[in-house]
Protein backbone atom coordinates (compact mmCIF):
# COMPACT_ATOMS: atom_id res chain seq x y z
CA UNK A 1 0.00 0.00 0.00
CA UNK A 2 1.37 3.77 -1.22
CA UNK A 3 1.50 6.58 0.94
CA UNK A 4 -1.64 8.24 -0.89
CA UNK A 5 -3.88 4.43 -0.10
CA UNK A 6 -2.74 5.20 3.38
CA UNK A 7 -4.07 8.31 3.40
CA UNK A 8 -7.23 7.57 1.60
CA UNK A 9 -7.88 4.54 3.51
CA UNK A 10 -7.40 6.31 6.93
CA UNK A 11 -9.77 8.86 5.69
CA UNK A 12 -12.52 6.13 5.18
CA UNK A 13 -12.07 4.18 7.98
CA UNK A 14 -12.19 7.88 10.01
CA UNK A 15 -16.04 8.00 8.46
CA UNK A 16 -16.79 4.90 8.91
CA UNK A 17 -16.08 3.76 12.22
CA UNK A 18 -17.61 6.73 14.65
CA UNK A 19 -20.60 4.58 16.02
CA UNK A 20 -18.33 2.27 18.04
CA UNK A 21 -16.09 2.63 21.75
CA UNK A 22 -12.80 2.38 21.88
CA UNK A 23 -13.12 -0.92 22.93
CA UNK A 24 -15.77 -2.70 20.42
CA UNK A 25 -14.27 -1.72 17.33
CA UNK A 26 -14.77 -4.49 14.64
CA UNK A 27 -12.75 -6.19 12.72
CA UNK A 28 -11.80 -3.90 9.83
CA UNK A 29 -9.66 -6.60 7.47
CA UNK A 30 -12.70 -6.71 4.49
CA UNK A 31 -13.03 -2.94 4.86
CA UNK A 32 -9.30 -2.63 4.05
CA UNK A 33 -8.54 -5.77 1.53
CA UNK A 34 -12.10 -6.88 0.52
CA UNK A 35 -12.46 -7.08 -3.04
CA UNK A 36 -15.99 -6.25 -3.44
CA UNK A 37 -16.33 -3.61 -1.01
CA UNK A 38 -19.22 -0.21 -1.42
CA UNK A 39 -20.14 2.30 -2.45
CA UNK A 40 -19.81 2.31 -6.22
CA UNK A 41 -20.08 4.59 -9.35
CA UNK A 42 -22.96 3.12 -11.03
CA UNK A 43 -22.58 5.65 -14.17
CA UNK A 44 -21.33 1.95 -16.09
CA UNK A 45 -24.33 -0.64 -15.97
CA UNK A 46 -25.32 -3.29 -18.77
CA UNK A 47 -29.52 -4.14 -19.83
CA UNK A 48 -30.79 -7.00 -18.48
CA UNK A 49 -33.79 -8.68 -17.72
CA UNK A 50 -34.16 -8.36 -14.16
CA UNK A 51 -36.96 -9.34 -11.28
CA UNK A 52 -39.13 -6.78 -10.37
CA UNK A 53 -38.68 -5.60 -6.82
CA UNK A 54 -42.03 -6.14 -4.54
CA UNK A 55 -41.89 -4.11 -1.30
CA UNK A 56 -44.53 -4.94 1.67
CA UNK A 57 -43.74 -2.96 4.46
CA UNK A 58 -45.97 -2.79 7.49
CA UNK A 59 -46.69 0.56 9.35
CA UNK A 60 -45.13 -0.49 12.69
CA UNK A 61 -44.04 1.59 15.88
CA UNK A 62 -40.86 3.52 15.02
CA UNK A 63 -37.82 2.38 17.01
CA UNK A 64 -34.95 4.13 16.37
CA UNK A 65 -31.30 4.73 17.60
CA UNK A 66 -28.77 7.36 17.28
CA UNK A 67 -24.77 7.30 17.70
CA UNK A 68 -22.76 9.47 16.31
CA UNK A 69 -22.64 9.89 12.81
CA UNK A 70 -25.68 7.25 12.77
CA UNK A 71 -29.68 7.53 12.64
CA UNK A 72 -31.17 4.43 12.11
CA UNK A 73 -34.94 2.40 12.37
CA UNK A 74 -35.20 -0.65 13.10
CA UNK A 75 -37.66 -3.09 12.34
CA UNK A 76 -39.37 -6.38 13.75
CA UNK A 77 -40.18 -9.52 11.33
CA UNK A 78 -43.04 -8.81 9.40
CA UNK A 79 -42.36 -6.13 6.91
CA UNK A 80 -41.18 -8.00 3.39
CA UNK A 81 -39.35 -7.78 0.27
CA UNK A 82 -40.14 -10.08 -2.41
CA UNK A 83 -37.24 -10.29 -5.48
CA UNK A 84 -38.37 -13.07 -7.78
CA UNK A 85 -38.34 -16.25 -6.07
CA UNK A 86 -36.57 -14.66 -3.13
CA UNK A 87 -37.67 -13.20 0.16
CA UNK A 88 -36.35 -11.23 2.74
CA UNK A 89 -37.81 -9.27 5.42
CA UNK A 90 -36.89 -5.53 6.01
CA UNK A 91 -34.26 -5.28 9.55
CA UNK A 92 -33.11 -1.92 9.60
CA UNK A 93 -33.21 1.34 7.59
CA UNK A 94 -29.87 3.75 7.82
CA UNK A 95 -29.21 7.76 6.47
CA UNK A 96 -26.04 8.48 4.71
CA UNK A 97 -25.29 12.43 3.73
CA UNK A 98 -24.02 12.70 0.98
CA UNK A 99 -25.32 9.95 -1.07
CA UNK A 100 -22.83 6.80 -0.55
CA UNK A 101 -23.50 5.73 -4.45
CA UNK A 102 -23.11 7.88 -7.25
CA UNK A 103 -25.62 8.36 -10.15
CA UNK A 104 -24.05 8.97 -13.33
CA UNK A 105 -21.31 11.29 -11.45
CA UNK A 106 -23.68 12.52 -9.44
CA UNK A 107 -24.47 12.52 -5.75
CA UNK A 108 -27.37 13.30 -3.72
CA UNK A 109 -28.39 14.86 -0.78
CA UNK A 110 -28.93 11.82 1.41
CA UNK A 111 -29.18 7.91 0.79
CA UNK A 112 -31.54 6.24 2.48
CA UNK A 113 -30.55 2.48 2.86
CA UNK A 114 -33.00 -0.33 3.47
CA UNK A 115 -31.17 -3.41 4.76
CA UNK A 116 -33.12 -6.80 4.80
CA UNK A 117 -31.97 -10.90 5.28
CA UNK A 118 -33.52 -13.95 4.30
CA UNK A 119 -34.12 -17.30 6.13
CA UNK A 120 -30.05 -18.10 5.12
CA UNK A 121 -29.01 -14.44 6.87
CA UNK A 122 -28.22 -13.88 3.25
CA UNK A 123 -28.18 -9.68 2.96
CA UNK A 124 -29.92 -7.83 0.35
CA UNK A 125 -30.02 -3.59 0.55
CA UNK A 126 -32.46 -1.27 -1.00
CA UNK A 127 -31.12 2.23 -1.37
CA UNK A 128 -33.40 5.08 -2.20
CA UNK A 129 -31.22 8.43 -3.03
CA UNK A 130 -33.09 12.06 -1.52
CA UNK A 131 -32.49 15.68 -2.79
CA UNK A 132 -33.11 18.80 -1.22
CA UNK A 133 -36.02 19.88 -2.95
CA UNK A 134 -39.99 19.51 -1.90
CA UNK A 135 -40.97 19.15 1.54
CA UNK A 136 -41.59 15.07 1.53
CA UNK A 137 -45.00 14.63 3.84
CA UNK A 138 -43.51 11.12 4.69
CA UNK A 139 -40.34 12.06 6.72
CA UNK A 140 -42.40 14.70 8.96
CA UNK A 141 -42.77 12.44 11.82
CA UNK A 142 -39.57 10.50 11.53
CA UNK A 143 -37.70 13.80 11.54
CA UNK A 144 -39.61 15.33 14.49
CA UNK A 145 -38.76 12.08 16.50
CA UNK A 146 -35.07 11.79 16.09
CA UNK A 147 -33.66 11.70 19.29
CA UNK A 148 -31.81 14.62 20.47
CA UNK A 149 -28.60 12.80 22.02
CA UNK A 150 -27.52 9.54 21.87
CA UNK A 151 -29.25 6.43 22.45
CA UNK A 152 -27.48 3.15 24.06
CA UNK A 153 -29.74 1.24 22.55
CA UNK A 154 -32.53 0.71 19.75
CA UNK A 155 -35.51 3.17 21.52
CA UNK A 156 -39.42 2.24 20.88
CA UNK A 157 -41.20 5.18 21.05
CA UNK A 158 -44.82 4.72 21.72
CA UNK A 159 -47.71 5.49 19.69
CA UNK A 160 -45.58 7.09 16.96
CA UNK A 161 -45.82 4.53 13.46
CA UNK A 162 -43.84 4.63 10.44
CA UNK A 163 -43.75 2.79 7.01
CA UNK A 164 -40.89 3.31 5.08
CA UNK A 165 -43.20 2.22 1.61
CA UNK A 166 -44.29 6.07 2.32
CA UNK A 167 -40.87 7.07 0.90
CA UNK A 168 -40.89 4.81 -1.88
CA UNK A 169 -41.02 6.12 -5.24
CA UNK A 170 -43.67 4.57 -8.03
CA UNK A 171 -40.89 3.26 -10.28
CA UNK A 172 -38.51 0.90 -8.17
CA UNK A 173 -36.47 0.58 -11.34
CA UNK A 174 -32.72 -0.40 -10.32
CA UNK A 175 -29.53 -1.14 -10.30
CA UNK A 176 -27.47 -3.73 -8.74
CA UNK A 177 -24.23 -5.31 -7.97
CA UNK A 178 -22.67 -7.32 -5.52
CA UNK A 179 -21.04 -5.56 -2.52
CA UNK A 180 -20.36 -5.35 0.92
CA UNK A 181 -21.84 -3.23 4.01
CA UNK A 182 -20.06 0.20 4.15
CA UNK A 183 -19.77 0.44 8.10
CA UNK A 184 -16.97 -2.09 9.49
CA UNK A 185 -16.74 -4.81 9.56
CA UNK A 186 -17.65 -4.00 5.56
CA UNK A 187 -19.46 -7.50 5.45
CA UNK A 188 -19.16 -8.66 1.38
CA UNK A 189 -21.47 -10.65 -0.56
CA UNK A 190 -24.54 -7.88 0.02
CA UNK A 191 -26.92 -7.41 -3.34
CA UNK A 192 -27.35 -4.16 -3.64
CA UNK A 193 -30.64 -2.33 -5.04
CA UNK A 194 -30.08 1.13 -6.03
CA UNK A 195 -33.19 2.55 -7.24
CA UNK A 196 -33.17 4.23 -10.30
CA UNK A 197 -36.02 7.21 -9.19
CA UNK A 198 -35.00 9.57 -6.44
CA UNK A 199 -37.72 11.31 -3.95
CA UNK A 200 -37.08 14.65 -2.91
CA UNK A 201 -36.84 16.34 1.00
CA UNK A 202 -37.18 20.08 2.51
CA UNK A 203 -34.35 22.04 3.10
CA UNK A 204 -35.11 21.93 6.91
CA UNK A 205 -35.73 18.32 6.56
CA UNK A 206 -32.29 17.75 5.19
CA UNK A 207 -30.97 20.33 7.36
CA UNK A 208 -32.36 18.05 10.25
CA UNK A 209 -30.26 14.90 8.80
CA UNK A 210 -27.30 16.01 8.74
CA UNK A 211 -27.07 17.67 12.28
CA UNK A 212 -27.83 14.32 13.57
CA UNK A 213 -25.24 12.57 10.41
CA UNK A 214 -22.92 15.17 9.58
CA UNK A 215 -20.36 13.70 6.74
CA UNK A 216 -20.59 9.69 6.95
CA UNK A 217 -20.46 8.76 3.44
CA UNK A 218 -17.96 6.35 2.61
CA UNK A 219 -15.98 7.10 -0.28
CA UNK A 220 -16.19 5.38 -3.50
CA UNK A 221 -14.82 1.76 -3.78
CA UNK A 222 -13.35 0.23 -6.76
CA UNK A 223 -15.64 -1.30 -9.24
CA UNK A 224 -12.85 -4.34 -9.83
CA UNK A 225 -14.54 -7.04 -12.38
CA UNK A 226 -17.97 -6.97 -10.70
CA UNK A 227 -20.47 -6.40 -13.26
CA UNK A 228 -23.60 -3.71 -12.29
CA UNK A 229 -26.59 -4.55 -13.90
CA UNK A 230 -30.13 -2.61 -14.62
CA UNK A 231 -33.75 -3.28 -15.58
Amino acid sequence: MNMTQAILLSTILATATPLFAEDEKPDTTLCEQGKQQSPVSLGKASKATLPALVADYKDVELTVERKAGLFAIHYPEGSELTIGDKKYHLSRITFHSPSEHSLRGQKFDLEVQMEHKDADGKIAVVSLMMKKGFSNFALNTLVSKIPQTDTTEPTIISDVFFSPQTLLPADLGYYTYTGSLTTPPCTEDVQWYVLKSYVELGKDQLAAFKKVLGNNARAIQPQGDRKILQN
